[in-house]
């Protein structure tokens, strides 16, 4: 029994110790509130001696959240610090050693004391909707300190020339939306821009930042305001641009020099040009979404612009190169007189003058029309010799030996001619038909009534081949007629097409090679 009346004497003597300090503590901090909040006005600005208040700024920037180039917007996480001097002010001996204390200044909750109406001049949303109203701390001799924690999205005028190596420099423009001058001083906080938290962005770099403070008079009021102005000078990381679009750009871009290595004859030249431009058209679109709509010539827009000219040059030489090639293939084995007046009028500009002769014509007593160079090779100089020995025998028995001499000596001379022109046509390729001869110096020809029983005469009154048969097959309006009036001759042969070829296709490849060399060596020189 004695034990346990000396445990409770025990606890109530300690308790009579403990419990007086604890709630001479909190008696202590709730009269040092109601002292200070006693005749304290939350929603008028505390003025001492009519002087205006001090009021210092500063921020402390935590991270770039988001850089809107498309949007020109900024978002920043950063800490807004605000130090002034208010009314409050007490003595720590008085009221237990208290030296500082903290207040709400959220005007929803009890206990708030006044704050600064500072806004973001530049604020791409509501104004300062996303800061905390985070407490105050007071100390004794009457400094105020509050931060606000958040994030602060603000306008911010890009100038893509040099995307997308570009440097840009932002700002943040604070200052009082109600107290002017008289009434707010602003002030340059010590610190200016505190970096020692700062998290690196993945696009961006910080490389330099500033502060300003300023004063303006608006046309609406009597005192000037005072404003502090946040630069900060960001630099864009470009290796992203460099290893997704540059490079496989320009590399795709050299590809349109592999056109003059692909053979005509395979059909793919033109269709590759083409792939080549719309491969970089596509990457011009792929750039065109990363930036605004606005008239700024970025650096990299024009750099493929430039390559889409280059690849637009190569597709229409492209296309002008198998234009001369159809026309050599047409020219050797479809139509001879195959006509194109471009192609004409260039080879007249540039005076090329044919080596090779193409049209053959015998004037003096032959006529020749092409139809089997094999068969003409193989039965020209006997059916020469047939005709001449034919025309011979029609002679001998007319009695005229004179007339025998002078016809062998003639066709002689025929037969020389034909093996002349024999070796002509295989070195012009030309011939596509058989060879049809008609000789006009035969003086039995269409009017010789002696020579009407003749069967092996071909210059009879009713032969299809005589020369003043006009609707015969070879007459000036026959079909086969190669000299008719309607007849359109090319005045071009295969070795001035060739040559004109030879010459534009090289020059090309000179002048693409060393242009697009000298293009690229600028634009790397530049970035």
């Amino acid at each position: 029994m004695k034990k346990i009346l000396k445990l409770i004497i025990n606890s109530l003597i300690i308790s009579s110790i403990f419990i007086p300090n604890i709630n001479s503590n909190d008696f202590t901090t709730n009269n040092l509130k109601k002292h200070l909040l006693d005749n304290y006005y939350h929603n008028e600005i505390p003025i001492i001696d009519n002087k205006p208040i001090n009021l210092s700024l500063g921020i402390a920037i935590r991270a770039f959240n988001n850089i809107d180039q498309i949007d020109g917007t900024s978002t920043l996480n950063l800490w807004l610090r605000y130090n002034w001097h208010d009314i409050y002010n007490w003595d720590p001996n008085s009221f237990g050693n208290i030296s500082g204390i903290s207040f709400n200044t959220d005007p929803q909750l009890e206990n708030h004391i006044w704050t600064p109406d500072i806004y973001l001049y530049n604020t791409a949303e509501k104004p300062m909707e996303q800061l905390d109203f985070s407490k105050a701390e007071i100390s004794y001799d009457g400094t105020m300190f509050w931060s606000r924690p958040g994030l602060l999205k603000s306008t911010c005028l890009f100038d893509l020339t040099d995307f997308p190596f570009d440097t840009q420099t932002c700002v943040l423009k604070f200052g009082s939306w109600s107290y002017d001058s008289s009434k707010i001083n602003l002030s340059i906080d010590k610190n200016t821009i505190d970096l020692s938290n700062f998290r690196k962005h993945n696009e961006w770099d910080l490389v330099n930042y500033s502060v300003t403070k300023n004063s303006v008079k608006y046309v609406c009021c009597e005192h000037e305001y005072h404003d502090i102005e946040f630069f900060y000078t960001i630099k864009r990381k470009s290796g992203y641009y460099n290893l997704n679009i540059i490079i496989p750009t320009f590399s795709t871009a050299t590809l349109i020099l592999l056109t003059l290595i692909i053979p005509f004859e395979s059909g793919e030249r033109i269709s590759f040009a083409v792939t080549i431009l719309l491969s970089i058209i596509v990457f011009l679109l792929i750039l065109s979404d990363n930036l605004p709509k606005s008239e700024d010539k970025p650096l990299l827009s024009i750099m493929i612009i430039g390559l889409v000219y280059f690849s637009l040059v190569g597709v229409v030489f492209t296309i002008i190169m198998s234009n001369f090639n159809v026309y050599i293939e047409k020219k050797k084995y479809e139509e001879i007189n195959y006509k194109n007046n471009i192609i004409e009028y260039i080879l007249k500009k540039f005076n090329i003058k044919d080596k090779k002769k193409q049209d053959i014509s015998i004037t003096h007593d032959i006529s020749i029309t092409h139809d089997d160079e094999n068969e003409y090779g193989a039965n020209a100089g006997a059916n020469a010799s047939a005709s001449a020995n034919a025309s011979a025998n029609a002679s001998a028995g007319a009695g005229v030996n004179e007339s025998i001499n002078n016809r062998s000596n003639s066709y002689i001379n025929i037969i020389n001619r034909l093996n002349n022109i024999n070796e002509t046509i295989n070195m012009s390729n030309n011939i596509n038909k058989n060879i049809h001869l008609s000789y006009t110096n035969d003086t039995n020809g269409p009017n010789d009534t002696n020579d009407t029983n003749d069967t092996n005469d071909t210059n009879g009154p009713n032969d299809t081949n005589d020369p003043n048969d006009t609707n015969g097959p070879n007459g000036p309006n026959g079909p086969n007629d190669t000299n008719g009036p309607n007849e359109k001759k090319s005045n071009i042969s295969e070795y001035q097409i060739e040559t004109l070829l030879f010459y534009i296709e090289n020059i090309y490849t000179l002048l693409f090679i060393i242009s697009f060399i000298v293009y690229s060596f600028i634009i790397f020189k530049i970035v």
